[in-house]
């Protein structure tokens, strides 16, 4: 029985082996410097729901690199208005070939949505719905901003409105 596990053993490493030696065929290795600039594809699970869809651009760029921050991992220096971790692997990397100064790169257009800062305080929430999903469904309310009128309510998935008044969301659901 030792034996038969002995070559069983045997033949799973040579199939890793062989395994590995496939997948590492078409891998390539990408190596950057700080400074260098890179085009950065863009990845939907990005941006918060609603936010991204198929016709925006696939890469943006050109960014420079900040900082090296392991063998495949590297911090972007991203603008604010971006909201998202300026984190990325090199895999979403593609070398820019061109020379660009600092004043041309921050005139570029972005082909990205532009993610706007939301206000930070909810005033109240005038109604809530059941939105029906395959997965089960979510709750949504209308809220009224603290700097807007109430005719610029806007609909907001609980989790929001719990991020951005949590006693108010807590009262509201104790309320109903």
């Amino acid at each position: 029985m030792s034996s038969l596990h002995e070559e069983v053993k045997s033949k799973m490493v040579e199939q890793v082996v062989k395994y590995a030696a496939q997948v590492n065929k078409n891998r390539r290795e990408l190596h950057f410097k700080e400074g260098d600039l890179v085009l950065i594809r863009v990845r939907p699970e990005r941006f918060p729901p609603g936010m991204y869809h198929k016709l925006h651009g696939k890469k943006i760029g050109p960014f420079k690199i900040l900082k090296k921050l392991g063998s495949n991992a590297y911090l972007i220096d991203l603008s604010s208005n971006f909201q998202f971790s300026p984190i990325f692997n090199v895999e979403d990397f593609t070398a820019y070939q061109g020379s660009m100064y600092s004043q041309e790169l921050e005139d570029l257009p972005s082909t990205v949505p532009q993610i706007q800062p939301t206000p930070e305080i909810v005033n109240s929430i005038l109604t809530r719905q059941f939105v029906s999903t395959k997965r089960g469904g979510y709750h949504k309310f209308l809220v009224k901003w603290a700097s807007k009128s109430k005719s610029e309510a806007v609909w907001v998935q609980g989790y929001e409105v719990h991020r951005f008044n949590s006693q108010l969301y807590k009262d509201y659901v104790e309320h109903y």
